[in-house]
């Protein structure tokens, strides 16, 4: 049996394979959720900030401009409880 897009990604973050690579990273993480049936990283970044907004969060993660600036820690933990949840079938 083959590991997912995900298992791999994961075992690349785990073991430091994409540490300093964030456009490798993001590219990855958009695979996975296509893969999964999850959307794109357009989706997904559109669920967070409206989650951010529905806690009145967001413009903690704003800058003056109106972007959203959100660490990559943030984004990638709302990234893989999205996919934990869909496999767990709570999605």
């Amino acid at each position: 049996m083959t590991e997912s897009k995900y298992d791999t990604l994961m075992t690349d973050v785990t073991n430091g394979a994409l540490k300093d690579k964030v456009d490798e990273l993001i590219e990855r993480m958009g695979e996975v959720l296509e893969d999964e049936g999850l959307g794109t990283m357009d989706d997904m970044m559109e669920e967070l900030r409206d989650y951010l907004h529905s806690k009145n969060k967001l413009e903690e993660y704003t800058d003056e401009s109106g972007v959203m600036k959100i660490p990559l820690e943030t984004v990638f933990s709302w990234f893989k409880t999205s996919i934990e949840k869909k496999k767990e079938g709570l999605r």
